[in-house]
């Protein structure tokens, strides 16, 4: 019997949106629908990610009516548990849509609202619930939450608009801390490499499984219920400017798509992609099918299409960064050069031949 990955005790709590999470800024409002947000810019969440101490305390709304850790294993005389990975989910503005927005891990869950120390940095409400090592935390920017949480109106199971839930389907869950997981990683490897972000993978092998993967996400994405329910059809290997149609009554889609080992939304378009992608024969009906995390448990998908003034956006408001590079094929068309060269020595010298 395969044995099942451990997953920490997991609760999801539901805050309101912002950028940075580090105080309250004039420029960087707490956004959503909580009762505390109608008559204040900012709650008491925008404290979430200022470090004190090497430790982030976090807050969620409603923090008086506390946490109940028994149901996260703590037992009825403790006042606190520890080794929790708290989930921070928050609603994007003028979307229905919400989203992971970050995480604690190895998380000290209290049972009430604790007092932030008074020697911390000045913060308009000095409380939290939770507090992790800043190491065990991680705040995603705008452009990479795109984790989409299950919604009560869409999935039976799926969360509403409390602000706590404890009770997430074991896959679910399971699904969630595969993504933390490789979010991670690759944050790390990235870090590893001195920050020069994702490179083109020259191994040819991974090449082919990142973008197996990235077609195989699109086509079973287009082929469901969500997607739309499209025949799809691959035209790979026909190099019309996009990887696969979908057909429905008298509609098609051009779905161009891309894999990505990490999880920043970047790729290069061939000039052929680019002219299809911009003609206005195609533009209207063209998709451009992002997939990041090709190589963890939880390949995630960004959709951009093309909207009049708009530009190449996704459904959730992120806009597609465009960056036009010229390109060019280069020869020898001496060909007694490269023999010359060849009698170079190692040290730079020409060897002599004797007569």
């Amino acid at each position: 019997m395969a044995r099942t990955a451990y997953v920490a005790p997991m609760v999801f709590f539901n805050i309101g949106w912002m950028t940075h999470y580090h105080g309250a800024a004039s420029d960087d409002r707490t956004l959503g629908g909580h009762g505390h947000l109608k008559t204040s810019t900012h709650g008491a969440e925008a404290y979430n990610f200022v470090p004190f101490e090497g430790r982030f305390h976090g807050y969620r709304p409603t923090g008086e009516k506390g946490v109940n850790i028994r149901r996260l294993g703590a037992g009825p005389n403790d006042d606190s548990i520890s080794g929790v990975t708290v989930v921070w989910m928050a609603r994007r503005p003028n979307s229905k849509d919400t989203v992971i927005v970050g995480w604690y891990r190895n998380t000290t869950v209290h049972r009430t609202v604790q007092a932030i120390p008074a020697a911390a940095p000045a913060r308009e409400w000095p409380e939290y619930m939770v507090d992790a090592a800043v190491e065990d935390c991680r705040l995603l920017p705008i452009t990479a939450r795109n984790f989409q949480i299950l919604s009560a109106h869409r999935v039976e199971g799926g969360f509403g608009q409390s602000p706590t839930y404890y009770d997430a389907l074991d896959l679910y869950r399971t699904k969630v801390a595969a993504y933390i997981d490789s979010v991670d990683v690759n944050v790390s490897v990235a870090k590893r490499r001195g920050g020069r972000g994702s490179p083109r993978n020259m191994n040819p092998e991974v090449r082919r499984q990142v973008e197996e993967t990235a077609v195989k996400h699109a086509t079973t994405y287009y082929e469901s219920e969500e997607g739309g329910a499209w025949e799809v059809e691959s035209v790979e290997a026909l190099a019309r400017g996009w990887d696969l149609e979908c057909k429905r009554d008298d509609k098609v889609l051009y779905i161009e798509v891309k894999g990505c080992s990490g999880n920043e939304v970047r790729a290069e378009l061939t000039p052929n992609e680019w002219s299809k992608m911009n003609d206005r024969n195609f533009r209207q009906n063209y998709v451009l099918y992002v997939v990041t995390g090709c190589l963890s448990e939880a390949p995630l998908a960004s959709i951009f299409q093309h909207e009049k003034k708009l530009g190449w956006r996704t459904m959730d408001g992120r806009s597609l960064k465009i960056e036009e590079r010229m390109a060019a094929r280069v020869s020898c068309l001496d060909s007694g050069l490269g023999q010359r060269n060849d009698a170079h020595n190692a040290d730079g010298g020409i060897r002599r031949r004797s007569a």
